[in-house]
């Protein structure tokens, strides 16, 4: 559970910065290559294609970046001697 909780924090972590450094790759694009801004054109070209891939990107890259370390250490349940397990499963009993 703590790793699908990491991944979804991750995603949306990474969707905002992505989306923020896809706007500036849109901007630095427009002002490099000299996009004509008629009738909004290079703001619509920021908005709908940098912003959107960025936060694709963006997302996809946190999530996995977050579910990773989650996974690697040892869960709860694997952590837990025989023991333990028995003596709680006892206690639910009762």
């Amino acid at each position: 559970m703590d790793g699908a909780l990491a991944g979804c924090f991750g995603f949306l972590l990474g969707a905002v910065v992505g989306a923020a450094l896809g706007v500036g790759a849109g901007i630095l694009w427009i002002s490099v290559f000299q996009t004509s801004c008629f009738e909004g054109y290079c703001g619509m070209l920021v908005s709908f294609s940098f912003m959107p891939m960025g936060a694709f990107l963006g997302g996809l890259v946190g999530g996995i970046l977050l579910i990773m370390p989650a996974n690697s250490g040892p869960s709860a349940t694997a952590a837990a001697s025989p023991a333990d397990t028995a003596a709680s499963s006892e206690a639910h009993e009762k």
